[in-house]
């Protein structure tokens, strides 16, 4: 599982860093800086990306911002621990998702998204049906309803027809 490539939600990690500098926003010190300029270096990669989506800016453009950004986010994560645990367990955390490289997948092929947003919104219709239906009453139900739906989003997607995917499964 280790040898797969994966880029990290920058939404989710937007939201940790966000949450961080809340917290200690209400407390004495400046500690919240350290989430602010966190998150603002995230919220940059998903500007520049939708950027070169939408032609704004050229390849070359956007490989030289990514490489910025890149720094940015190493100054951040390559400095001496934080005072504040929260903010150090924030830098860590990130610290290791860039070391397995994990955060900056879409800056090298701009076809990656930067965040996981499509594929949540595919699952939205499992979580209201699982909620809608007070969840499974076994295991069993639950794995059969997961692959029945996962088959179906995967047809779906491949322009196939669904029922005809399951029906040939069956046999």
């Amino acid at each position: 599982m280790q040898d797969v490539r994966q880029q990290k939600c920058l939404t989710h990690l937007i939201r940790n860093a966000d949450e961080v500098a809340a917290v200690l926003q209400r407390q004495p010190g400046r500690g919240e800086l350290y989430g602010q300029r966190v998150a603002q270096v995230f919220r940059d990669g998903i500007r520049l990306h939708q950027d070169v989506t939408k032609g704004v800016c050229t390849r070359e453009e956007y490989a030289q911002q990514g490489e910025a950004l890149t720094l940015r986010l190493d100054a951040l994560l390559n400095r001496a621990p934080l005072k504040s645990k929260a903010n150090e367990r924030l830098r860590l955390g990130i610290l290791k998702q860039s070391v397995l490289d994990r955060l900056w997948r879409f800056l090298k092929d701009p076809d990656i998204p930067p965040t996981n947003n499509a594929a949540e919104r595919s699952l939205r219709t499992v979580v209201m049906a699982r909620k809608v239906s007070q969840c499974s009453k076994n295991a069993v139900g639950a794995q059969t309803y997961m692959r029945i739906k996962s088959t179906v989003e995967t047809a779906r997607l491949r322009g196939q027809d669904s029922v005809a995917v399951l029906t040939g499964l069956m046999r």
